[in-house]
């Protein structure tokens, strides 16, 4: 579950099953149905079905939304990331302050996560560099 402090972000599907846990709601999507998550309310999503999930996501405002899209995506490839799409300590330690700028995850609290990883990132910049 993550947060968006001032986004919100819009689903269309075009092809399989997308699945939105939105508080305690749970939102199936097919090809053609839309749903708008609002910003301030936890929630999660995933492809779920036997099809390839192909969407549309809308993040309005969009923030620095893209460039931790691609961050995420170049952390990715480069090994950073865990199967679950959350990345690895030191890796999210290093780029936290984009990333955490505008999603956040739900738990633990936002405070407790940027003391934490503010105080990593240091290292975790000198390790990565090396």
């Amino acid at each position: 579950m993550h947060v968006h402090r001032e986004a919100d972000e819009r689903f269309e599907v075009l092809a399989g099953e997308l699945t939105a846990r939105v508080g305690d709601e749970t939102i199936v999507l097919r090809p053609g149905e839309h749903a708008t998550l609002p910003k301030g309310i936890p929630h999660c999503w995933t492809a779920t079905g036997d099809e390839e999930l192909h969407f549309v996501v809308e993040v309005t405002p969009a923030g620095n939304f893209e460039a931790g899209i691609e961050t995420m995506f170049q952390m990715a490839r480069e090994g950073y990331v865990r199967k679950n799409g959350f990345p690895h300590l030191l890796p999210f330690a290093a780029h936290h302050r984009m990333l955490l700028h505008d999603v956040y995850p739900v738990s633990p609290p936002r405070w407790v996560l940027r003391l934490v990883l503010g105080l990593l990132e240091p290292f975790a910049r000198w390790r990565l560099a090396t």
